[in-house]
C-alpha cells in the first residue's frame, strides 16, 4: 500500500490505499474513479487472477452502463493496461508469488505490466503456431480406403 500525497493518488492526507486502487491510479483513473473501477475487479491484487482478458470488455461495457453522473469511460489505453495487469497477476502465479507492488511506483509498475503482455503476446503466438503445426501434421481424414470389418476376418 502507498501513502497519498504523490502524482496519481487518492486526494486523502495520510490515507492508507488498497493496491488494487493505487494500481488503478497509476493506469490513469483518477479518484474515485479508481475505487470504482477497483470494486468491479474485486478487493485485492490477486482477484486480477480470476478475470480473463475478454472480461475486460464486459467490465467497459458495465462502466459505460453505469448512470450518467457516475459513468465511467474507459480510453484505449487504460482498457490495454488491464489486460495487461491480468497477465502481470498471472505471472506472479506462474512463479508462485502474491502480486504486490511494494517497491514500486507509478513508472515501473506500467513497465512491469507491458513486459507480462509482451510475454502473453508470445505465448498466444506459441500456442496458435504449434495448434497449425498439429493441423497440418494431421493427416486427415484417409479417403478410397474400404473398411475392413475385422470381426468377418478369419485367420489361418
Amino acid at each position: 500500500m502507498d501513502i497519498v500525497g504523490v502524482p496519481n493518488q487518492l486526494p486523502r492526507e495520510e490515507a492508507i490505499v488498497p493496491d488494487i486502487v493505487q494500481v488503478m491510479l497509476w493506469i490513469s483513473f483518477v479518484g474515485v474513479q479508481a475505487e470504482r473501477v477497483a470494486a468491479q475487479i474485486g478487493s485485492e491484487l490477486r482477484d486480477f487472477a480470476e478475470v480473463s482478458r475478454k472480461d475486460v470488455k464486459v467490465l467497459i461495457d458495465n462502466l459505460r452502463g453505469l448512470p450518467a453522473a457516475t459513468r465511467i469511460h474507459v480510453n484505449l489505453a487504460q482498457a490495454k493496461c488491464i489486460q495487461a495487469t491480468i497477465d502481470w497477476v498471472k505471472d506472479q502465479g506462474r512463479i508462485n508469488k502474491l502480486p504486490s507492488i511494494a517497491g514500486m511506483n507509478e513508472e515501473s509498475f506500467l513497465l512491469t505490466i507491458r513486459e507480462s503482455a509482451k510475454r502473453e503476446t508470445i505465448r498466444e503466438t506459441a500456442k496458435d503456431n504449434a495448434e497449425t503445426l498439429a493441423k497440418d501434421a494431421s493427416p486427415g481424414k484417409l479417403t478410397g480406403e474400404k473398411s475392413v470389418r475385422w470381426s468377418n476376418v478369419h485367420s489361418s
